[in-house]
């Protein structure tokens, strides 16, 4: 005996003791205000012959699985090269623009300097309009060229130094050991790059 049970959008199968399940679209027939895979069930019970049953449990069986095709890289969707580290903040309520002024003279200063000897292609500050709401409401990304602008080199670090200067090492630490940790907390880390897709055939 074949039984169709349907919960919100999900259906469940029952041919022969085992269970299909299965995940209905959204979508109706005609003018009916009924889901496809309900009216077809409502067929499989009017005593229709086996061919008709038969039928209609393949029609229902094809509305409810969405057409499934595996994407392809650099065929349906291209990734960049390009690559950006991106540190998502808690800021502490009502403190988004103490911390703000703090960063303005370590982590934007720093970027500034970094962008300038070309070792970044660029920085961003992103605050949450919504600054309670969620995991976090400050996103700090910066933007490399390639992977292997991450990796650690002895001369673009000698450039940096020279660029940001060894004044601004010592306060920079001060400030991220001991006046950060009282203002916000570091929630996640990303690598994330840009996935640009290709117009359809």
């Amino acid at each position: 005996m074949l039984a169709l049970l349907l919960i919100a959008r999900k259906a469940r199968f029952v041919v022969s003791g085992t269970t299909f399940h299965l995940s209905v679209a959204p979508m109706w027939l005609g003018r009916s205000s009924e889901p496809p895979v309900r009216l077809l069930a409502r067929q499989l019970d009017t005593g229709n012959n086996s061919m008709n049953k038969l039928l209609a449990f393949g029609l229902a069986v094809a509305l409810a699985t969405p057409a499934s095709a595996q994407l392809k890289p650099y065929t349906d969707y291209t990734v960049s090269d390009t690559v950006s580290n991106v540190s998502t903040i808690k800021v502490k309520e009502n403190m988004v623009e103490d911390y703000l002024q703090g960063i303005r003279q370590t982590w934007v200063a720093s970027s500034a300097a970094a962008k300038r000897l070309g070792h970044i292609k660029d920085y961003n500050v992103y605050v949450s309009d919504l600054p309670n709401g969620g995991e976090f409401n400050v996103m700090l990304v910066t933007t490399f060229g390639n992977t292997s602008d991450l990796a650690p080199n002895k001369a673009r670090y000698e450039a940096f130094m020279r660029e940001w200067g060894t004044a601004n090492e010592a306060p920079t630490r001060s400030t991220t050991t001991t006046v950060y940790p009282n203002l916000r907390d570091i929630t996640g880390e990303y690598l994330m790059r840009e996935v640009t897709f290709m117009p359809s055939k």
